[in-house]
Parts: structure tokens; C-alpha cells; sequence
């Protein structure tokens, strides 16, 4: 958890975070020289994370949530009680961090104890923590309440199980909208093409990468 892989001359650092049983991306993405933070999707050991913060000496703000599935929220309430950072979601994803059926750890059979969310915003918000400034765009289709974190300045986009690599979420699951999945891709294929892509699984890719490449995307063209 130590690789910065933030695009050249983008002003954060964005260190990856893999919960390797799920193939699962979070990601600790802090300003080196302020020192303020964010953790998106954490699902690795808490204990692991917050060593990492203390090593950096970072203040982490929020923990910030694409979406509200067992492999992306796991250890979000444990990394809560020590960092006292508060833990947003999108308000149409905010009962999943409470039901174990739509949350999936039901299905994976996932010990999992439900807490509340911080604070709850939507599509359209400005995310800030510090020098950290994020805008949420809404992509209902995997869950209803999944959301890209865009920062333009620095060209960069974390999608969640919006789009991966070659591939987009499942729609399959309790409470996903597969009726607007193809319009939320839509929304994702109008962000410029040279903006780097962390998605919470697999590897980084970009916009350009996406669109010449992924079957989902190109047949939607």
C-alpha cells in the first residue's frame, strides 16, 4: 500500500488499497504537502490502513463511499472509531450500510454489523476535505446510488463497479437498476478522454483506454 499511482503531475498522491480475497480496490488519496486525506471504499484491514495514516502523519477527513456493497464498506466502521474521520454515501445507497441483503454479505456470507452513515449527498455535490475537492456524478445502474468522484484539475476519476477495465458492474444484484445502467454509461463516456480511471477492481486505465476497448462502452457508441 505504498505505490503512489496518481497520474504525472497530478497534486495528490492516490495509494492503492487491495483486499486480494475480492480482487477489491480501495484507495488513500492524501495532499503531500498539507497532509489532508480521504480513504474511498475501504475494505481493508482498518489496522492496516490507519498504520499507513499515522506513518504519513495525515489528516484524514472522510471515508468516502462509491457505493454501498460488503467489499467496499467492509472495514469502514472499524477505520471510524480510529481515525474519527466520518463515513459519506450517496443518500440512495444509505440503507445498504444496513442491510445485509442489499449489501451482499448476506450472499457471501459476510459477517457484517450494520452502522449509519456521517452525512448522505447526491449527484451534483462538491466533496471537499481540506485541499482535497471532489465532484460526485451520479451513475445509478450497479446500485442506485453509485457515484464517480471526479477531479478535473487533476484528471483523474474513481468509478467504483461503475466501469473497470474492459468490463462494467453487475446489475444483477438486490437493489441494482439495470433499466439505467446504459444511461449512466453514457454519463461516464462524456468525461474527457485523457482522465485517469481507478476503479475498485482490477487495474487503472483511462477515459480514451475505455472507450476504444470496452465491449459496454463501444457498442453503446
Amino acid at each position: 500500500m505504498t505505490k503512489n499511482i496518481a497520474p504525472n503531475g497530478c497534486a495528490f498522491v492516490i495509494e492503492p488499497m487491495v483486499l486480494p480475497e475480492m480482487d477489491q480496490n480501495g484507495y488513500l488519496v492524501y495532499d503531500p504537502d498539507t497532509r489532508d486525506a480521504i480513504v474511498i471504499d475501504p475494505s481493508l484491514s482498518a489496522n492496516v490502513i490507519d498504520r499507513r495514516i499515522q506513518e504519513l502523519n495525515l489528516n484524514t477527513h472522510i471515508i468516502l463511499d462509491t457505493h454501498g456493497h460488503i467489499d467496499h464498506i467492509l472495514a469502514q466502521e472499524q477505520l471510524r472509531a480510529l481515525t474519527k474521520a466520518q463515513i459519506w454515501i450517496n443518500e440512495d445507497d444509505a440503507l445498504y450500510l444496513c442491510d445485509p441483503t442489499l449489501n451482499a454479505s448476506a450472499m457471501f456470507d459476510i459477517p457484517f454489523e450494520g452502522h449509519e452513515p456521517d452525512h448522505l449527498f447526491k449527484g451534483g455535490d462538491s466533496i471537499t476535505a481540506g485541499t482535497l475537492a471532489f465532484e460526485v456524478i451520479q451513475v445509478s445502474g450497479h446500485t442506485p446510488g453509485s457515484s464517480l468522484f471526479v477531479n478535473r484539475q487533476n484528471k483523474v476519476v474513481f468509478t467504483g463497479d461503475h466501469v473497470f477495465a474492459g468490463s462494467i458492474g453487475r446489475t444483477d444484484l438486490n437493489g441494482s437498476t439495470p433499466r439505467t445502467m446504459d444511461q449512466s454509461l453514457r454519463i461516464f463516456m462524456q468525461l474527457p478522454p485523457d482522465f485517469a480511471v481507478y476503479p475498485g477492481h482490477g487495474p487503472a486505465t483511462t477515459v480514451a483506454r475505455e472507450l476504444r476497448i470496452n465491449p459496454f462502452l463501444v457498442n453503446l457508441k
